[in-house]
């Protein structure tokens, strides 16, 4: 099995990626959506062969770890062609550093998340409204990332819900009336290892499409916000940081160095 785990919930320790699908949805970086009316979210049946998982390129044991969803998946969602204001490069930043994404849209008051990095890569994820799980990442290559993880939804509107998710993104620029605009993409396999789902499926099982739904909604909108707020007034957002007295001192220099002091992005 492949370290740490990403997806909806968090169940057996730490397999591989991320808190279920739900969960990693909801920490990606800022360039993930759209007016929430805008984006379109479905789910349908995975591709033959998952050519989104790039398979040929992982080790032997996470492609395992990721069939294992995969091929015995609950719900396959699809959120593509979600566009916002920005850019690779900050895109690449926030990927690269969820746990202080996460603090972020906290601090600024965009979301309530909590992402803790337990080592590089691995990651502990805790939301307020009932998702918690550990993931990390098991495939980075230009304009995509790759999430595997396991948890839990422990929330009012179902009863607790273990399982495991695949968090596929992919990203690229594309020309904007207005600028740099990135196109973003969002792929998820989520698996639902629970024996209440599978005793009465036919009651409940119809209400997950719309709490993935809900949940991929608020995240988009909230990542949205937050990485525009960045690309458009990137010293206004220092200024707030530093303001909380919450954001360590060392990323906020480097948020600094990256977005103020960089030509490049000036």
């Amino acid at each position: 099995m492949v370290e740490g785990k990403r997806s909806l919930f968090i169940r057996k320790g730490w397999s591989n990626f991320f808190t279920p699908a739900l969960i990693i949805f909801f920490v990606m970086p800022a360039a993930f959506g759209q007016d929430q009316s805008e984006i379109e979210i479905t789910f349908t049946s995975p591709p033959p062969g998952h050519p989104q998982l790039e398979l040929s390129k992982l080790t032997p044991e996470k492609r395992d770890a990721l069939l294992k969803i995969a091929d015995k998946y609950t719900l396959y969602m699809v959120a593509a062609k979600m566009l916002s204001e920005g850019d690779p490069e900050l895109d690449e930043y926030l990927f690269d550093r969820l746990s202080l994404s996460a603090l972020m849209l906290k601090e600024l008051k965009l979301g309530n998340y909590n992402i803790y990095e337990e080592s590089p890569n691995k990651y502990h994820w805790i939301d307020p409204k009932g998702v918690f799980g550990q993931f990390h990442m098991v495939y980075k290559g230009p304009g995509k990332r790759i999430y595997y993880g396991s948890g839990f939804y422990d929330g009012k509107v179902m009863p607790r819900m273990d399982g495991e998710a695949i968090m596929i993104f992919v990203y690229h620029p594309v020309e904007g009336q207005s600028g740099r605009i990135m196109e973003n993409e969002v792929y998820a396999y989520i698996k639902v290892d629970n024996y209440f789902f599978s005793t009465v499926t036919r009651v409940l099982r119809p209400l997950l499409p719309a709490l993935v739904r809900e949940r991929m909604n608020g995240l988009f909108m909230n990542s949205k916000a937050l990485s525009e707020w960045i690309a458009r007034d990137p010293a206004d957002v220092y200024r707030r940081l530093e303001g909380t007295g919450r954001v360590p001192r060392e990323e906020l220099l480097e948020f600094k160095a990256f977005f103020l002091d960089n030509e490049r992005r000036k």
